[in-house]
């Protein structure tokens, strides 16, 4: 249990430590949990019986890790559809963007004053 609690810490932690670039950020995430993947799968196959199989190890971890990178696209894409298209910003904010502005939130979304 406690190797699982520290596999979570590191990778929230290297979430949190890594830029503020969504495409880097994600790099990292599926770096560090395919480096811990492949550390358990290795852990795994050490103490386990000879006779045991390790394809259905490593597919196992490959469906993970596309279900990863699918759930951090799909909260991606949620958050950019609530604050750019359903909330129609999406005209002021490119507008700020020609002029070379960050797009100011809006009070009355919660986002700020």
């Amino acid at each position: 249990k406690a190797a699982i609690v520290i596999a979570a810490f590191v990778v929230v932690l290297t979430g949190w430590c890594s830029e503020r670039a969504p495409k880097r950020g994600r790099q990292w995430l599926l770096g560090v949990g395919s480096a811990i993947i492949a550390a358990v799968v290795v852990m795994h196959l050490n103490g386990a019986d000879s006779n045991v199989p390790a394809w259905p190890l490593f597919l196992a971890g490959l469906a993970f890790l596309y279900l990863w990178w699918l759930g951090i696209l799909m909260f991606d894409l949620t958050f950019i559809w609530h604050r750019y298209i359903r909330r129609s910003v999406a005209v002021e904010t490119l507008v700020q963007w020609r002029r070379g502005h960050d797009a100011k939130p809006k009070s009355k979304m919660g986002l700020g004053s």
